[in-house]
């Protein structure tokens, strides 16, 4: 049985603790979180919280993007350590080969995580296209425009890994292109 796909499987350590209280330590430890989650994702797929179905096409990334995380952990470890704090960061990522019927169960998981995703970002998207002419204070519409582009680019991305894993959903993908296109227009 060769493999089809990845599962990546994590567990991150999380600013959600009461030892984390201090509101420096707590920002350090959400931003490697979030740094950490965001580059897990870009390997493939969200199915559901904790799991990534990634295409066998990213396999050569995924060690370099699991030693990355790693060494932001190891770097935030040593800060807190730095701070006189005593506390385990220890993140959990595993990646587990997948195929046939199993492969199959993940990519109707990872559909049906991408087909929220987007419902969420029209609705957004189609509201703030809706507002755009009413923001008028030029600090506030560059930030949009930079989060927008951002948002475009990974967007791009997300759809090209759905096409290795065999979803399709260009046309939902591209209408939300052309509603992040109609933002910026707007701006």
């Amino acid at each position: 049985m060769s493999e089809v796909a990845y599962v990546l499987v994590y567990d991150l350590p999380s600013e959600n603790h009461n030892i984390f209280g201090a509101p420096h330590v707590n920002n350090l430890v959400r931003n490697t979180r979030v740094t950490s989650t965001y580059l897990l994702h870009s390997l493939g797929v969200q199915c559901t919280e904790s799991v990534i179905l990634v295409p066998r096409e990213n396999a050569g990334r995924v060690n370099s993007v699991i030693e990355n995380v790693m060494e932001n952990y190891r770097r935030l470890w040593n800060q807190i350590r730095e701070m006189g704090l005593r506390i385990e960061i220890d993140p959990l990522i595993r990646v587990i080969q997948i195929s046939g019927e199993q492969f199959n169960t993940f990519r109707e998981l990872a559909e049906r995580r991408l087909r929220e995703r987007i419902e969420e970002a029209i609705t957004r998207l189609e509201r703030l296209s809706e507002e755009i002419h009413e923001i008028t204070e030029e600090g506030k519409r560059r930030q949009i425009r930079r989060r927008l582009t951002v948002e475009r680019r990974e967007w791009l991305e997300i759809s090209a890994i759905a096409r290795e894993l065999g979803i399709n959903l260009s046309g939902d993908f591209t209408r939300v292109i052309e509603l992040i296109d109609e933002a910026l227009g707007g701006l």
